[in-house]
């Protein structure tokens, strides 16, 4: 038996648009998720080839979005200044998850993976600034939202092909298409919004992996990774606040054990496929989009 406790950020995003942007009307120039998964686990060995894991997934997240209103256009004054809308609120879920790992042969494992779905409702604050007349809006008022983040389903093999190497590859499921709307609510300013939620319609997905790890000795490792994704986000409400594409992940680490500790680091680069947009919902939105990104990440682990 083996209990254990993680702390990870299975999703976020900030994009973040200069205030001179031709879209400065059409979407959040500064729009932020973040979210921190907290996940006890607890891990039992059914027999010599068998384990079977469970653990709690409790998210906290924040959303953070920033978007400027034309005054001058609302009240027919050119000289009035643009103001800035803040929508910003935090929030709580909790899912599950369940893993199955099962010794297929003496040098090769299968496993199995499952989280749940977890919905998160977004309470805050909703301030407007340099409002021209008060009939028009409040400054301030309550800010409430929410997201149904994915369940996703995971099978993974892994071989040890040599003493030093060892080769894996992984299929995953997204059900992405929880997210087919993002409801805003503003109490006494909704009058301000185009309306109560804006659509998303994303879509399920699936990811496919493949992996190698080589030991250089007992206390280091060389890793690299690719890995395809599908993007779930259609056509017509894509948007700069969330541009994406389906992309090629390309990944590169650096593992280091020492005792009980554990250690690693590892730098991946996204090449995106070129997209373009021509039947959005929004026309401001059609356009082609070229996108590329890199991620950094490090991990530290200790074993009780």
């Amino acid at each position: 038996m083996v209990a254990g406790f993680g702390i990870t950020t299975p999703f976020g995003q900030s994009t973040i648009w200069k205030d001179d942007s031709v879209l400065r009307y059409s979407v959040p120039y500064h729009s932020e998720l973040v979210v921190v998964n907290v996940n006890p686990s607890f891990a039992l060995r059914v027999n010599e080839r068998i384990a079977v894991g469970v653990g709690l997934d409790v998210y906290q997240s924040e959303l953070d979005l920033r978007q400027y209103m034309p005054w001058g256009a609302v009240v027919g004054n050119p000289a009035a200044p643009d103001g800035d809308m803040r929508f910003d609120g935090d929030g709580t879920g909790v899912g599950g998850n369940i893993g199955v790992q099962i010794q297929v042969a003496e040098k090769q494992q299968l496993a199995l993976v499952y989280r749940s779905r977890v919905k998160v409702d977004y309470d805050g604050d909703f301030k407007a600034s340099n409002i021209p007349d008060p009939r028009l809006a409040a400054p301030k008022t309550d800010f409430d939202s929410e997201i149904e983040f994915p369940s996703m389903a995971a099978v993974g093999y892994g071989i040890q092909l040599t003493d030093r190497l060892h080769l894996g590859a992984d299929v995953e499921w997204i059900e992405f298409s929880t997210f087919d709307s993002l409801p805003l609510d503003i109490a006494q300013n909704n009058p301000l919004l185009p309306s109560p939620a804006i659509p998303q319609n994303w879509k399920d997905t699936w990811t496919y992996g493949v992996s190698a790890e080589y030991a250089l000795n007992d206390a280091w490792a060389l890793r690299g990774s690719y890995k395809y994704m599908e993007t779930p986000i259609p056509s017509e409400t894509l948007s700069p606040t969330l541009p994406d594409a389906d992309r090629h992940l390309l990944t590169a680490g650096v593992g280091y054990k020492h005792g009980a500790q554990r250690f690693d680091v590892a730098y991946s680069y996204s090449i995106f496929d070129d997209r373009t947009v021509s039947g959005s919902s929004d026309p401001a939105m059609n356009a082609t989009y070229e996108l590329s990104s890199h991620l950094i990440a490090a991990t530290y682990g200790v074993n009780f």
